[in-house]
């Protein structure tokens, strides 16, 4: 089995598939490149990503409308991540989406239409077909598999010292690199693990619910990652949290500042929902600034704010 895909090979297949008016799966386009999709489905967004460019610039309907998960291949339904995903690259190459649904919709049947006399060839030179990425981006991304082979080595649960110990044996770790600190004195490679951890509990690979525990997902099982693999990962999470911050020396994140999921299943978590007003003057923008929330009272109420 191969662990690099072909833009031709994963278009040709696309097209054939929407010449019989079928969707197609992502398993289906690695068989296509005879390869393993748990190894290359992270790559495959990127080669997927490419081909939105190339119908753009083309002015052709996108072939990875047709593109779903195994389940929706009756359908054709996009599941949530998959949405985003297609939605944000389409918009990205100019395309006005108003209705995400419906503009996916017009897309798959335009690709049908289309595909009948569509070239079977996407006429690139054998250095543009085939898909490689470099291996930059930030450091700790290099952990990205060493972390899940870790987990899997003991058992897929186990607490987080443990798996930094693992990975040391698993990963190219020198004496220097352990010695060394971020900006804030934090141990420079438990923070990389520490980021490694956040992309890959955003990714569904890891669980980190339980407090002090790292889980593996049964998706996370499954996967293996090399360092193609971990980049189109970390590309793949990072387009989705645009927000997050990837240096090296910004302390990882906890899940609970980007997750709401996490907050919801803390069965013993209580929740309060308050408002700003006070009469018709709204405090909102204090209250944010100074991280503080009053009700407007002196005594009344007292007991029910504390």
């Amino acid at each position: 089995m191969k662990d690099n895909l072909d833009i031709q090979t994963t278009y040709r297949a696309i097209i054939d598939a929407a010449r019989r008016r079928h969707f197609i799966s992502y398993g289906d386009l690695a068989k296509a490149n005879r390869a393993e999709w748990r190894k290359v489905r992270h790559k495959l967004n990127d080669l997927l990503g490419e081909l939105v460019k190339l119908a753009a610039e083309r002015k052709w309907p996108l072939p990875s409308a047709i593109v779903v998960n195994q389940r929706n291949l009756a359908t054709g339904t996009f599941d949530h991540t998959g949405m985003q995903g297609f939605i944000k690259a389409a918009k990205e190459y100019g395309f006005d989406v108003k209705d995400p649904q419906a503009f996916i919709e017009e897309q798959q049947n335009a690709v049908f239409d289309w595909a009948k006399a569509a070239p079977d060839d996407l006429g690139l030179s054998i250095s543009q077909s085939s898909n490689t990425t470099q291996a930059n981006g930030p450091k700790f991304v290099r952990f990205f598999g060493p972390v899940l082979d870790a987990l899997r080595s003991l058992g897929g649960n186990t607490d987080p010292k443990r798996v930094m110990g693992k990975v040391k044996e698993l990963a190219y770790v020198t004496a220097q690199e352990l010695k060394e600190t971020t900006k804030g004195g934090q141990p420079k490679y438990e923070n990389e693990i520490g980021w490694a951890r956040f992309y890959l509990s955003k990714a569904r690979l890891i669980d980190s619910k339980q407090r002090g525990r790292w889980m593996l997902t049964a998706e996370g099982r499954e996967t293996y990652l090399d360092q193609e693999s971990a980049m189109a990962l970390f590309r793949d999470v990072r387009s989705r949290f645009r927000d997050m911050a990837s240096d090296e020396d910004d302390p990882a994140p906890t899940l609970s500042e980007y997750s709401v999921d996490d907050l919801f299943d803390d069965s013993k978590r209580s929740f309060w929902f308050v408002g700003a007003l006070w009469g018709e003057d709204d405090q909102t923008g204090q209250f944010l600034r100074e991280g503080i929330w009053r009700n407007g009272h002196d005594k009344k109420f007292a007991e029910h704010v504390q």
